[in-house]
Parts: structure tokens; C-alpha cells; sequence
């Protein structure tokens, strides 16, 4: 759900017209009834299956909790801090890589809103459903942590 509410904010205009213009209030709406939520559930499926053969949900072993590896490619999780990235593909290499952090919504010039949003953002339990029942959300993370994802996005507890 993290995820799909940043994409939205970084296309925003693309889903909704004059949207500098309107409120957090009145973009959640929009960004739960009208964002194509199920774009990052067949993401794997249409990119990696379709066009490298690769199926992500079937192959790859678990690098802790921060990625998968397989025999041709690495998956980082979204929570896997840049150091932990580091770490893993220097090894893989043989050689010191670095990564940083680039694309951050709340320092971009949708920021405040952006950060809003996060703060308000409460979905209907049968998009919490739909998402966290999904082959891609078993796949990439644990029962607890889908437990802990699915609270958040109710409001069940604070963000």
C-alpha cells in the first residue's frame, strides 16, 4: 500500500486534473477509488515472467529479511536499509558498492502533502484484503509483518 500511495504521488497529475490544487483530504479518495492497485500485484508477471522468464514467485531463495536471490537476479524488500543493500551486492561482486537513497516523496515538491496523506490514509478492508492476500504480498513478506502492515493501513495503529 506504501508503495502504491507514492507512485501515486509522484504521477499525480496523471490520475487526477489540477491536483497542486486540492487537498489531502480530497486526494485520498481519489487515490484509493481511482489508482490501479493491482499495477504492483502483476508487476513480476507482465516485466520479469512475461519478457525474461523470470518467475520471481517460484524461484529465489531468501537473503534474510531483506532480499531474494536467485540464480540470475536480486530482489530487494522496500524496507531494506541502503547499508544492508550495500552489504549484499558487494559481496556478490567482489567489488565496494554504495547505495543511497534518490527518489524520497517527502522531499520532493509534492512533499507536504505527500506527508499528509501518509498521515490520514486509511483503506477499506477489502482493498487490505486484495492486497495482503496476494501472491506478491506472501511472497515477499511474512505473516507478521503483513499482520503489522494490514493494522497500519486500517488505523489500527498509528503511522
Amino acid at each position: 500500500m506504501a508503495r502504491n500511495l507514492s507512485v501515486f504521488f509522484q504521477n499525480m497529475d496523471r490520475h487526477t486534473q489540477a491536483a497542486a490544487k486540492l487537498t489531502p483530504e480530497q486526494l485520498f479518495p481519489k487515490f484509493e477509488k481511482s489508482y490501479k492497485h493491482d499495477n504492483a500485484l502483476t508487476w513480476f508477471d507482465r516485466e520479469w515472467k512475461e519478457h525474461l522468464g523470470i518467475d520471481v514467485y517460484t524461484q529465489g531463495e531468501p537473503l534474510g529479511d531483506h532480499a531474494i536471490k536467485g540464480d540470475n537476479f536480486i530482489l530487494f524488500r522496500d524496507t531494506a536499509s541502503n547499508d544492508v543493500k550495500s552489504e549484499i551486492l558487494s559481496d556478490m561482486t567482489g567489488r565496494q558498492v554504495t547505495v543511497r537513497a534518490a527518489n524520497i516523496g517527502e522531499a520532493k515538491t509534492h512533499g507536504d502533502a505527500y506527508a499528509k496523506v501518509k498521515s490520514i490514509a486509511f483503506v477499506s478492508e477489502a482493498l487490505i484484503d486484495h492486497v495482503y492476500t496476494s501472491t506478491f504480498a506472501r511472497r515477499f513478506w511474512t505473516e507478521s509483518q503483513i499482520a503489522e502492515m494490514r493494522k497500519r493501513w486500517s488505523g489500527k495503529v498509528s503511522a
